[in-house]
């Protein structure tokens, strides 16, 4: 029994759907190389430090779920001590108060300061660029699926022609 021929409006939907996906994955993408080129500039700049966690901040969403953002303190170069927060919120905590804990900042501010671990450093890049892959396939696939829908004398014809 050959396939049933899908409805107009269905090519509409299929048709906006393949382009939106496909325009939000490379937005994404985008948006994720900048992540990278933006934390590989900011880790050439900074120098490395020794800091310790003094406090787990709290972060409460909506949901009533509960993930901990490490306070932490370091001496930076310039003899000062200087408090910062982790950007990167867990649950479970992914440090304990009084751990010793490697610290990254610019000399220039060294309110910038960051842990210097894979996620806390890279966590908005690999999820941008993760995204990016997943709707840009995504819209990748539809589109061609919209393809094979709206134009099925070609595909009939490369099959005659492979034969």
């Amino acid at each position: 029994m050959p396939k049933a021929k899908p409805s107009g409006w269905l090519k509409r939907v299929l048709w906006f759907f393949c382009r939106v996906w496909l325009v939000c994955g490379l937005v994404a993408l985008v948006v994720g190389l900048g992540f990278v080129t933006y934390t590989s500039i900011w880790l050439f700049r900074s120098v490395p430090g020794q800091g310790t966690v003094i406090d787990l901040i709290q972060l409460s969403d909506d949901d009533g779920n509960t993930n901990y953002s490490a306070r932490f303190r370091f001496k930076a170069n310039d003899g000062r001590v200087y408090i910062a927060t982790a950007g990167v919120a867990t649950n479970p905590p992914s440090f304990q108060i009084g751990e010793d804990v490697q610290v990254r900042y610019l000399p220039a501010d060294p309110m910038s300061a960051k842990l210097s671990y894979f996620w806390q450093l890279w966590f908005e890049p690999v999820l941008c660029a993760g995204l990016g892959v997943i709707f840009t396939g995504a819209g990748y696939f539809l589109l061609r699926r919209e393809r094979r829908i709206a134009f099925p004398l070609l595909q009939m014809r490369q099959t005659a022609s492979v034969k």
